[in-house]
């Protein structure tokens, strides 16, 4: 009640103060304090509509410059900012920027960069740095094409102001990686990230910069050919308020035991979901990425290499090093694949490690090798060896079969893991090794040596991720392929807990015959084995990455209908012309 007995003038002054998102509770407190608040509600509504959402487009804000000088002619305005999206901001343009436009500018930012808190803790008191970074925001070039600063200054000079904003949109490029992933970097742009993070993860610091920012979602136009590099989001990455990441486009092949430990980081320790499309990350990099994230509740990714990245992808490494620090909190996996060269490492791992794991989606150009994902005019283009069928090729099995299936192929290619070491060892004895593991390479189209491409990711005993070799059902002898990759069984590598199956395959030889494969006893021991499994769907994709029928598809698509015919497994199968796309997300 003493709140109510201050004079109206008084309560005025306070009901400003509680701008911009505490005013409309103020006002509905009593009639006495919504007088006192409703000379500030007309401006709040409009500052709430006007500035929630920003974005860039042509009519109206297209420079981050034009939006800083309208904060600085009004400072709360940054408070009102919850959405950025920064993906089509424009630069100065050629002849745009001359001694009246600079005047005219530096006279209207001064105060705000001037005055700027961050820049004084960065400087020690000398106004020369605020005075760099008040030069570099007037000029608001693109630095790709202009100037020397291996960056831009005015996004992270924009989001220093930003306490409130929840989801941010990043354009395809705005400083070099090498500025924010080394530690001794000494640029001005990674002084002012680094301090940002560090106030904004400090739970004793309120109202910080980015203390919100819980979304990170994708610019719409990136380039197809080299898409953009994740380290520039190393340092959103490492805020703990950030629980959601949706990234397309792009690519992380950044490992720590290969560069200098980033400053940003642990990354994403809080984070809960991740989504990327037409994206790259290798074997090795999902060791560093992964460490930390240990709340992940959604991944998915849809792999496809770029112009010089992203060969020799090794699916297994990766999907180890995802299980091992996510296997107790994973709820949906999607692993799906467009671009996926022939050298590939394939998937060995079980999945069994997953405790509450409930969707996963899958695509078989992950578990087998061959022409499915890239059509087999780019393998005899590029690889310039003629097409062999493998010896696994058009064997198919009978779910009500036994073990003795599996044995009947047993000299074209596979052996049981049932103890036969040395037989084992022996087929890779000689002085012939080297060539005979060649050939069964090139058959199953694994490794292209005549290309050079070579995957040097090894897997270190010491994290326990070779555990994952035990993990297949304990009562089921494992099948290898010539190449020594697993049979992947889906009664052998999936968890109990799954509830929805779905597998993605091409309509090509090779991708049927796993699909035939994993299905190896399943009818049987699906009641024990996956008593919540509801729906089972599979996916046949017609075309190939390039957007061409793949050829002899209907065959296929028959083929597996054929299969499934008779049996009581698939709550649906659905035949796609899927071709590459802008994502929905």
């Amino acid at each position: 009640m003493g709140l109510l007995q201050l004079p109206i003038e008084v309560l005025i002054i306070i009901a400003n103060l509680t701008l911009p998102y505490s005013v409309e509770d103020f006002s509905l407190t009593c009639s006495r304090l919504h007088d006192a608040a409703k000379t500030f509600l007309p401006r709040h509504n409009h500052l709430r509509s006007k500035y929630r959402s920003i974005s860039f487009k042509e009519g109206g804000l297209e420079k981050v410059s034009d939006l800083l000088a309208e904060i600085a002619a009004d400072p709360i305005i940054a408070a009102y900012i919850v959405h950025l999206d920064l993906g089509d901001r424009q630069f100065c343009g050629d002849g745009e920027i001359d001694d009246a436009y600079i005047e005219k500018m530096t006279e209207k930012l001064a105060p705000l960069v001037l005055g700027s808190p961050h820049l004084a803790m960065l400087s020690d008191g000398d106004d020369g740095l605020a005075r760099f970074w008040l030069r570099e925001i007037v000029r608001d070039v693109d630095y790709c094409f202009e100037g020397d600063q291996e960056a831009e200054f005015n996004i992270p000079f924009l989001v220093s102001l930003l306490t409130h904003v929840e989801t941010l949109i990043l354009p395809e490029e705005w400083c070099d990686f090498d500025v924010l992933i080394l530690p001794d970097s000494k640029h001005p742009v990674a002084a002012m990230m680094q301090l940002l993070v560090t106030r904004a993860n400090d739970r004793t610091l309120k109202d910080q910069p980015l203390q919100r920012l819980r979304a990170i979602y994708p610019a719409r136009e990136i380039g197809e050919q080299f898409g953009t590099e994740m380290e520039l989001i190393f340092p959103f990455m490492a805020l703990d308020s950030l629980r959601e990441l949706r990234l397309w486009r792009g690519h992380c092949q950044y490992e720590e035991e290969q560069n200098e430990a980033t400053p940003f980081k642990p990354l994403g320790r809080n984070l809960e979901v991740i989504k990327l499309r037409d994206y790259v990350i290798n074997g090795g990099s999902a060791g560093f990425l992964f460490e930390h994230i240990q709340n992940l509740r959604i991944f998915e990714m849809e792999y496809s290499t770029k112009d010089e990245i992203g060969y020799a992808f090794d699916a297994d490494l990766f999907v180890r090093f995802l299980i091992k620090n996510t296997f107790a909190s994973l709820e949906r996996l999607v692993l799906t694949g467009v671009q996926v060269w022939p050298d590939t490492n394939v998937l060995d791992s079980s999945l069994r490690k997953f405790t509450r794991l409930k969707h996963l989606e899958i695509s078989t150009v992950f578990l087998v090798n061959g022409i499915g994902a890239m059509g087999p005019k780019f393998v005899e283009e590029y690889f310039d060896t003629e097409e062999e069928e493998s010896s696994d090729e058009g064997d198919s099995c009978d779910d009500e079969g036994s073990h003795e299936w599996d044995d009947e192929e047993g000299d074209k290619g596979y052996h049981e893991d049932d103890g036969e070491e040395e037989g084992i060892a022996k087929m890779y004895e000689g002085d012939d090794y080297e060539a005979r593991d060649m050939s069964e390479a090139e058959d199953d189209h694994q490794v292209a040596g005549s290309e050079g491409y070579e995957n040097d990711d090894a897997v270190d005993d010491e994290e326990h991720i070779n555990s994952l070799d035990s993990l297949f059902h304990p009562d089921d002898k494992q099948k290898r392929y010539k190449s020594g990759s697993v049979v992947w069984r889906l009664v052998s590598v999936l968890p109990e807990s799954l509830e929805t199956l779905v597998i993605h395959t091409p309509a090509a030889p090779r991708n049927s015959a796993c699909v035939e494969r994993m299905f190896w006893q399943f009818q049987a021991l699906r009641p024990e084995r996956f008593p919540r499994l509801e729906r089972i769907e599979v996916r046949v994709n017609q075309m190939d990455c390039w957007g061409r029928p793949l050829d002899g598809a209907a065959e296929q698509v028959a083929r597996l209908r054929t299969f499934f015919a008779g049996k009581d497994i698939l709550t649906g199968f659905e035949v796609v012309d899927v071709v590459r796309g802008t994502p929905v997300w």
